[in-house]
């Protein structure tokens, strides 16, 4: 249950990020800002990984993809302090804490073969 749990968390984020990406790639007026589309990249990239741990049951892809994307969330929090932006450093900072919570309880439980 908490490898489920983990995996969806882990995959709506990246689709979360993902469809910020493409927002921000449509809103962009000519196409002067390629810094969406090289971010849209990237996370269609992570949002690919982050179906695996759902298609077929694999621990390590699963803490890797998870880990991977609570750093990424983290350094969005970051951008968000720096653009001095409430929602933008507290909602990543948030899913950064939720994968954190969902990564650890699943490392911990019996369902991550860590412990036996």
């Amino acid at each position: 249950m908490r490898y489920h749990v983990t995996a969806c968390m882990t995959l709506i984020s990246a689709l979360l990020g993902f469809l910020y990406s493409l927002r921000g790639v449509r809103n962009c007026k000519g196409g002067k800002d390629k810094a969406f589309s090289y971010m849209a990249a990237r996370s269609f990239a992570l949002l690919i990984l982050a179906v695996i741990p759902m298609a077929e049951r694999s621990v390590s892809a699963l803490v890797l993809i998870t880990f991977s994307m609570m750093i990424v969330q983290v350094f969005d929090s970051v951008i968000g302090i720096t653009e001095k932006s409430l929602a933008r450093t507290l909602g990543p900072l948030i899913m950064a804490l939720c994968h954190l919570v969902c990564l650890l309880s699943f490392l911990l439980s019996p369902d991550s073969c860590l412990l036996q």
